[in-house]
């Protein structure tokens, strides 16, 4: 090989100058590219990160960003479902038509805007606005079904089957538009249109329950039974727990029942009816399938269950004539024919006024029938019809007739007051005909803003979101749990055992549920069923102070259960932070314990973290004066006693201590001042009786100590012979003597709810006694003359719940 060939081949050759540049520029430009590509892509994306942003924002961001971004609709569009998703309706409309102000082409907006405006009363302004959008969407299913909802829930049956049917012409399998034709049309007694739209409903969709429960009611209208029963065989097996499906299959099997057999098996499904929800309508129809079957002793307590929960319906009255006459009882057979044709009356007054009130929209009649329903006791009827007053009463209504809309404006407020029950959001309801969507936002998200309105105290804005969260959501514990806080939070004692019950009974883990519910039963005076509960509870959070100390106190009027009290209220101030209640309670327990130097350090303790609690100086006060009594601890208690009445005159305690202090220093009269003042505050205080029979002594007055005396004594007998009887009827719950004897105690010391509720438990266990249902009736005449009558529903469910857990 010659050397030229060597170098050849060990000299590597030379690259190009111009190859290098053109790789390096073809590099740049990928480079570039890939930059280019990755800025479009986050440009093209951004419109999307924002709304994903804006959709998982709170509401205290949203409206940050409301007055940081004014010109966005997209912000003021979420800002409006975040309100109307709690329940604020009309900050919602406007929000929604700030939107589509900024954005008049987007659907999406006008129909929040439009569906909002309906939501708050504004009927006019959401016709317009859903109108418009259907116009400016034409081929758009869900505007059109969308305005058809609108028209039929307001009434406007034509134009709702229409925009309907136009609902299906955009999307012919839009299921739930066939069925809402199908229910427009049934109204509008086109019995054919409604079969075929319903059919095709349930052709389209046929696990959908509501349009097979639809179709059988239409064919039942056709007379077309064995064809609607079937239909409702098929929406109960669709749907078997919600009680519309059983009741419907029920009235239908009792309707074509013939034979004794048939109408067993309807029976049976109707009580399963009333199993599920014990509604007007299912208890009817059992109690008139009862009297079917002539079982007039049962058919008698169904009927005045529904009674109870009807007492305005004529054909309650009608079949209870009907039972109480194959009954015997020709007295109250009597007094149900009056009652039933004095509301066959008011039901022909009320559709007179109700036509009058719809086809004039004459807000005088709507007035007249607002006041009609007060009469008859329809509270919450009354309060829908002033509030439709008020919505609908026209521009001209309150130039011409403003003296109609101010009166209706004070009756409603005075309805409001007195009968707040009224305004409660029914929250077992069942699923509508056309079925209620979901909110856009999760469950979660809208909880957590509710609960920042709790954490600042805004609890009537909690209570509201809350309930519009439950309505939209049923399952949710923590929605309930919520609303159960708000509503204790405003003393609304009876629904916030609801809410905290239903709460439970969808999540029994709850921890703020069970706390606040075991404390409803303790000031109700079922003390075991609120230790049970707080037992539970310790055991799932065993180191919460709060829930040791409610434990304690349950325990604290129990001598086999002292040391045990003690233990958890130490446990309670080592966990911390110290508060001056469960001092107050420790001190409290050692003194029964009779460790008075303990008691006496735990009450100075829990003065030096609460200085200005009147309870506190008092407790310690009173301690002074009977544990090693001297002139120094005299001096001291005399003036914890005094500053507590220089904040709180009438506090009685103190004024018995201070009538005490002057009766140990031979002040006799200035004891009986004292003594005297604090009985006319507190009647119930025995100890100041007892001292004050000894100042009348000292004074010469036989005959007021004597009283005082009896007094005294009256009151500590009372309490003995009480806490007696309670412990046996806790111990033998179906003794009826028991029962009828803790009925007139209660009665006697004012505790009306309880003594109702023990003479109904008496009254169950003994049906023939005449003397207790008058004095039941006498008791429950006198409060509701006075204004004094207690609510039953509450507590009556607690009572059941308590025996339920035993």
């Amino acid at each position: 090989m010659n050397k030229a060939a060597q170098t050849s081949k060990s000299i590597p050759k030379t690259v190009s100058t111009k190859s290098v540049g053109r790789g390096r520029s073809q590099g740049l430009k990928v480079l570039l590219l890939t930059a280019l590509i990755a800025v479009a892509a986050f440009l093209w994306s951004k419109p999307w990160r924002e709304e994903r942003t804006l959709k998982a924002a709170s509401f205290d961001q949203l409206r940050a960003a409301s007055k940081r971004d004014p010109d966005n609709p997209r912000v003021f569009y979420h800002l409006g479902v975040r309100l109307r998703d709690l329940g604020q309706i009309g900050p919602a409309r406007a929000a929604f038509e700030r939107a589509a102000q900024l954005d008049p082409d987007s659907e999406e907006i006008w129909l929040a805007w439009g569906t909002t405006a309906a939501a708050f009363g504004s009927a006019q302004e959401a016709y317009a606005t859903l109108s418009k959008c259907a116009e400016t969407h034409p081929k758009s299913a869900n505007s059109h079904r969308t305005l058809a909802l609108f028209l039929y829930e307001n009434h406007a049956l034509q134009k709702a089957y229409e925009e309907a049917i136009a609902t299906t012409n955009c999307d012919p399998k839009d299921a739930k538009a066939w069925r809402l034709a199908g229910l427009a049309a049934l109204q509008l007694q086109d019995l054919k249109g409604s079969e075929q739209a319903l059919r095709r409903a349930v052709t389209v969709d046929p696990k959908d329950w509501r349009s097979q429960s639809a179709l059988g009611s239409t064919l039942h209208t056709l007379h077309k039974s064995a064809d609607a029963l079937n239909c409702y065989r098929e929406a109960n097996r669709l749907a078997p727990d919600i009680a519309q499906t059983t009741l419907d299959l029920g009235r239908s099997l009792a309707e074509a029942a013939r034979t004794p057999a048939e109408m067993e098996a309807a029976r049976q499904t109707l009580s399963h009816a009333v199993e599920q929800n014990a509604s007007f309508p299912a208890l009817l129809a059992l109690g008139q399938l009862l009297g079917r079957q002539q079982n007039w002793k049962e058919a008698k307590p169904t009927l005045e269950r529904a009674a109870e929960i009807a007492p305005n319906s004529a054909s309650v009255h009608y079949e209870l004539a009907c039972v109480y006459r194959q009954l015997g009882d020709t007295v109250a057979a009597t007094r149900e024919t009056t009652r039933h044709d004095e509301l066959k009356n008011f039901e022909e007054q009320k559709l007179s006024l109700g036509a009058q009130a719809r086809t004039g929209k004459d807000s005088t009649a709507r007035l007249h029938l607002a006041r009609l329903y007060v009469t008859h006791k329809q509270y919450h009827e009354a309060l829908m019809e002033y509030h439709n007053l008020l919505v609908h009463a026209s521009d001209k209504e309150m130039q011409t007739k403003p003296a109609t809309v101010l009166t209706a404006k004070q009756e409603l407020a005075a309805l409001e007051q007195g009968h707040p029950e009224a305004q409660s959001v029914r929250q077992d309801a069942e699923p509508g005909p056309v079925g209620n969507d979901k909110s856009m936002i999760p469950t979660a998200d809208l909880v957590r803003d509710a609960e920042a309105m709790l954490a600042k105290n805004r609890f009537p804005e909690a209570e509201n979101a809350f309930l519009t969260i439950v309505y939209q959501d049923t399952t949710s514990g923590k929605a309930f749990e919520g609303l159960g806080i708000a509503l204790a939070m405003q003393n609304k004692s009876e629904q916030a055992f609801r809410a905290f019950d239903r709460a439970l009974k969808l999540d029994p883990k709850l921890p703020d549920a069970q706390y606040n519910l075991a404390h409803l039963y303790y000031q109700q005076g079922f003390t075991d069923e609120s230790a049970r509960r707080l037992e539970t509870l310790i055991k799932q959070v065993p180191d919460n102070p709060e829930y040791l100390y409610g434990l304690a106190g349950c325990y604290l009027g129990d001598p086999t259960r002292y040391l045990q009290t003690e233990a958890l209220l130490q446990k309670a101030i080592t966990i911390g932070p110290i508060k001056a209640g469960y001092l107050r309670m420790l001190a409290k327990v050692q003194i029964d314990l009779n460790r008075s130097a303990d008691a006496e350090q735990s009450y100075r303790r829990a003065m030096a973290l609460a200085p200005d609690e009147g309870d506190i100086k008092v407790l310690l006060a009173a301690f002074l004066l009977d544990t090693q009594p001297s002139l120094l601890r005299q001096a001291e208690a005399e003036q914890l006693f005094k500053q507590t009445l220089s904040t709180a005159p009438n506090n009685s305690d103190a004024l018995m201590g201070l009538g005490q202090i002057a009766l140990s220093r031979g002040n006799a009269k200035e004891a009986v001042t004292r003594l005297e003042s604090a009985v006319l505050h507190n009647a119930n205080l025995a100890a100041a009786w007892y001292q004050l029979a000894r100042a009348y002594d000292r004074v010469g007055d036989k005959q007021r100590a004597e009283a005082a005396r009896k007094a005294f004594h009256d009151i500590t007998t009372y309490r003995t012979d009480l806490s007696h009887t309670e412990e046996l009827a806790r111990t033998n719950p179906k003794d009826p003597k028991l029962r009828l004897k803790l009925a007139r105690l209660y009665a006697t010391g004012g505790q009306n709810a309880l003594a109702i509720n023990q003479y109904q438990v008496y009254m169950s266990l003994d049906r023939k006694d005449t003397t207790a249902h008058k004095e039941l009736d006498a008791l429950i005449a006198r409060l509701k003359a006075s204004g004094k009558m207690p609510s039953m529903d509450a507590l009556n469910s607690m009572l059941l719940a308590s025996m339920k857990a035993k």
